[in-house]
């Protein structure tokens, strides 16, 4: 999987097009300017499924050799004639300076309603001093990449290669903290084992921390209720803890006091593997240590939540 292949469906792309589909919809016309990484018709193929998915008009495309050899007009002329242009978004594949300029003027003439909404690509130079019209707007790719973007990559990457849910959720977290909004490091990492994004000699700690924070931290209330469900009728309430607080209610035992209970009620001697982890996990990461994959991978980690 290259880059450029999946940058439209993220989802800092996707807000791009986002604006951009608004703009269609509002009846204006629109310069864009995109990443230099980017293919223009990779980007038209995504903005035309878009186009047709949400009803904002009919798609059609001015190839690049009749952008270079025919007006504007003219060639808005031979395809619509008299007939009802305004419900076409028009993608123009001007890969010239002289054909990008002729239909950029052309389209800040243009005021009739009749007109189909026209989408021109325009280079870095030209961003900087287009102007904007009413009918006529600028969009640039302003680099809004955000962390999301290597977590739905990464997702991505996993699904593809057949891996179970949580191993995907622990792995997407992860690059997403080392990577941030660096998509090319995320998409390197997305083929790395979960063991070596853990390697702190490679990674900083605190991220690594974060990534397990948000994943592991649902996973242990999950198993907490999960255990006060399966034992239901065995835990002993009311419930006396040392500094003298009484729990009453079921789903207000900690692991602390499940724990407690599990050494002296036989029925739930076999809640007590699953209680050690769970506390184990929690102290670590509550006092800001990372989870080691020997402990995630243990025959009760596997048993809990098998990410590898």
């Amino acid at each position: 999987m290259s880059l450029p292949s999946v940058w439209p469906r993220l989802p800092g792309a996707a807000d791009f097009l986002d604006t951009i589909l608004d703009d269609l919809s509002d009846h204006a016309s629109v310069l864009i300017g995109l990443p230099n990484d980017v293919p223009n018709d990779l980007f038209a193929i995504e903005m035309a499924e878009q186009v047709k998915f949400r009803s904002v008009g009919s798609w059609d495309t001015v190839r690049a050799d009749e952008a270079c050899s025919v007006a504007p007009k003219d060639s808005i002329e031979r395809r619509f004639g008299d007939s009802n242009a305004a419900r076409f978004v028009l993608w123009v594949d001007a890969d010239s300076d002289g054909s990008v300029e002729a239909w950029i003027q052309h389209l800040l003439q243009m005021n009739n309603d009749q007109m189909p909404r026209v989408c021109v690509p325009i280079s870095d130079q030209q961003r900087l001093y287009l102007e904007r019209g009413k009918t006529l707007r600028k969009r640039n790719w302003r680099d809004f990449v955000t962390p999301l973007d290597s977590r739905v990559l990464v997702q991505r990457v996993a699904r593809r290669e057949g891996h179970k849910q949580q191993h995907i959720k622990l792995k997407s977290a992860l690059v997403s903290e080392i990577a941030g909004i660096d998509l090319m490091q995320a998409e390197r990492l997305a083929s790395w084992p979960i063991s070596k994004l853990l390697d702190v000699g490679q990674h900083n700690e605190a991220k690594i921390w974060a990534a397990q924070l948000s994943v592991l931290l649902p996973l242990i209330e999950r198993e907490r209720q999960k255990l006060l469900d399966e034992f239901a009728m065995d835990w002993s309430l009311p419930h006396n803890r040392k500094d003298g607080t009484i729990i009453f209610k079921l789903y207000e035992l900690e692991i602390g006091d499940m724990t407690h209970q599990a050494q002296y009620i036989d029925q739930l001697e076999p809640a007590i593997r699953r209680l050690n982890w769970l506390r184990e996990v929690r102290n670590l990461i509550a006092h800001h240590q990372i989870v080691g994959w020997d402990l995630l991978t243990s025959p009760v980690g596997i048993e809990i939540q098998d990410f590898r």
